[in-house]
């Protein structure tokens, strides 16, 4: 129907201090961050605040279509480690791969993610926000690194308090 606006949110890797999500205890859980076959990608990291405002704007203006939600910067796995205070390691995609998978199929619970995972993380994370913009006006209060950090101090908090301390 033509009075109909169907949209499509399309969101960078969503953070924030309440994010909890295999995904970012996929990417904050490890002691080190594995640059597979060496490679370096961009990741786009977008606030949990940013989203629920995106998608409030969108239905406000009865968008249609697409629109990416990420803010304009981004940053590399290897800043991510540095910035988290962990190891970047150079890791063969194939030897990752293959201990991902034996502890998927061995159902080890140290691992909540399926191996094919792995695909994305060498790859870059990043969309444009153009049209969101563009159309709509609209403007990202916080960046990846901001979130990054948000992630950070959420993880903290959360870490507190089931340990028993202040919130």
């Amino acid at each position: 129907h033509p009075q109909i606006a169907v949209s499509t949110v399309r969101p960078a890797i969503i953070g924030g201090p309440n994010m909890d999500n295999y995904l970012t205890r996929f990417i904050f859980g490890m002691p080190f961050i594995g640059l597979l076959d060496g490679r370096d990608p961009p990741m786009q990291l977008v606030h949990e605040d940013d989203v629920v405002a995106a998608i409030y704007e969108i239905l406000s203006h009865d968008g249609r279509g697409p629109y990416n939600v990420g803010p304009p910067d981004h940053l590399s796995l290897s800043e991510l480690a540095r910035r988290t205070n962990r190891r970047a390691w150079r890791l063969p995609f194939s030897l990752a791969y293959a201990a991902a998978w034996l502890i998927w199929k061995t159902r080890l619970p140290i691992q909540e993610w399926p191996p094919g995972l792995l695909y994305f993380v060498r790859e870059p994370w990043v969309v444009a926000p153009a049209r969101l913009q563009r159309e709509l006006g609209f403007r990202f209060r916080y960046g990846s690194l901001d979130t990054l950090q948000q992630i950070v101090e959420g993880i903290a908090r959360r870490s507190r308090n089931h340990d028993g301390g202040p919130p």
